[in-house]
C-alpha cells in the first residue's frame, strides 16, 4: 500500500529520491498522533514536508507548528520544509 500511495505522490511532487507517504486527515488524525507522542513522554512533535505540499502545510500552521531547521535526511533537500509542534 506505501508503494502504491508513495508512486501516487511522486507523480504530484517529483523529487529525485524522495520518499512519500500520504498524510490525509483520514488516514492520520492529528489528535490521535499528538496523544500518542504525549503518552510516550514527548514535549513536540516534527514533521517535514516538501513546499509544495501546501495542504500539509496549512495543517500543520493550524497546529500551531513553527518552522524548524531541516534535520536528519532531509538537511540537503532544499524543498524540505521542517516544523515543530509544541506539545502541552
Amino acid at each position: 500500500m506505501i508503494g502504491a500511495l508513495n508512486r501516487e505522490l511522486d507523480e504530484r511532487y517529483p523529487e529525485e529520491a524522495a520518499n512519500h507517504f500520504r498524510t490525509d486527515p483520514q488516514e492520520v488524525a492529528p489528535a490521535l498522533l499528538e496523544a500518542g507522542a504525549r503518552h510516550l513522554g514527548a514535549q513536540r512533535l516534527e514533521r517535514e514536508a516538501g513546499e509544495r505540499q501546501f495542504e500539509s502545510a496549512a495543517a500543520d500552521r493550524q497546529a500551531g507548528c513553527v518552522a524548524l531547521e531541516r534535520f536528519g535526511e532531509y538537511v540537503n533537500w532544499p524543498l524540505s520544509r521542517c516544523r515543530a509542534q509544541a506539545l502541552a
